[in-house]
C-alpha cells in the first residue's frame, strides 16, 4: 500500500493512492461506488480511464457505477457513454486536479475546503440557486458558471435547463453571454452540446433514440 502521509504537494497522487485514498473518503462499497460515479459523470471521465484508476475490469464499470446510484446519476452516466464528448486527456487532468486538491484539504483538515470540494459533485452550488434565486434578480457569473455546468453534467436541453432552473429562455441566454469571455472552455462546451442535441433532434435516423434518451430524463425528478 502507498505511503499518503508523505505525499508532497506539489505532487500528483498516483492511482494507487487514489485508491487509498477514496478507502479514507467512503469505508464501504456502496459509498466507494457513489463517488466514484459521481466523479465519473462531474468530470466526463471515459470508462476506459476509470477501470485504470480504479483497477476495474472496463465492461463492469458501468454496472458498478450504475448499482448504487440514483436515477439522476445513471441517466447522466448513459448519456455520458453515448454522447460524451470532452476530450480525454482533458478531463484527466480536470480529474486528478480535483482528487490532489480534495486529498490536500483533507490531508491539512481544511473543512471549508473539503466540504466546497464535495459539494461540486453534489451540485450543491445549482440546488441553491434553484432553491433562493428571485426571478428578477440578475445572474451573475458564478451562477451562469453553475449552471452551464450543470447542464453540461447531464445533457440537459435548454427548454428543461430553464424549467428545472426556473429561469427563462433569455436568462438562460444571458448565462451564455456571462461565460463566453468569463469562461470561454465553458461556453465552447455548450455549443457543443446543443450542436449534438440539435442533431439528434434534426436527423431522423437519430431521433428515435434521442426521444427515448429524453423521455427517459424527464421521467426523473430533477427534470421536474
Amino acid at each position: 500500500m502507498e505511503n499518503l502521509e508523505n505525499k508532497q504537494i506539489s505532487e500528483r497522487l498516483s492511482d494507487g493512492q487514489i485508491r487509498t485514498f477514496l478507502k479514507r473518503i467512503a469505508s464501504t462499497e456502496e459509498g466507494q461506488l457513489q463517488f466514484i460515479a459521481k466523479m465519473t459523470l462531474t468530470f466526463g471521465l471515459r470508462y476506459s480511464q476509470v477501470a485504470k484508476i480504479f483497477q476495474i475490469e472496463e465492461s463492469q464499470v458501468g454496472p458498478l457505477l450504475r448499482k448504487y446510484s440514483s436515477k439522476n446519476i445513471i441517466n447522466g452516466l448513459d448519456n455520458l457513454y453515448s454522447y460524451g464528448f470532452k476530450e480525454p486527456e482533458r478531463v484527466l487532468n480536470d480529474f486528478y486536479d480535483y482528487i490532489n486538491n480534495l486529498y490536500q484539504a483533507y490531508l491539512h483538515r481544511n473543512r471549508e475546503e473539503v466540504v466546497a470540494l464535495l459539494g461540486q459533485i453534489n451540485d450543491i452550488s445549482f440546488a441553491r440557486f434553484r432553491n433562493s434565486h428571485e426571478a428578477d434578480t440578475e445572474i451573475t457569473v458564478e451562477e451562469a458558471i453553475s449552471i452551464l455546468n450543470y447542464q453540461i453534467k447531464y445533457f440537459i436541453t435548454p427548454v428543461n435547463l430553464c424549467k428545472l432552473a426556473k429561469i427563462s429562455n433569455e436568462q438562460y441566454k444571458k448565462c451564455q453571454s456571462l461565460v463566453e469571455n468569463s469562461n470561454p472552455l465553458l461556453y465552447a462546451d455548450c455549443q457543443k452540446l446543443i450542436a449534438i442535441q440539435t442533431k439528434y433532434d434534426s436527423v431522423n435516423e437519430y431521433y428515435g433514440k434521442m426521444k427515448s434518451v429524453q423521455t427517459n430524463i424527464d421521467r426523473t425528478h430533477i427534470y421536474r
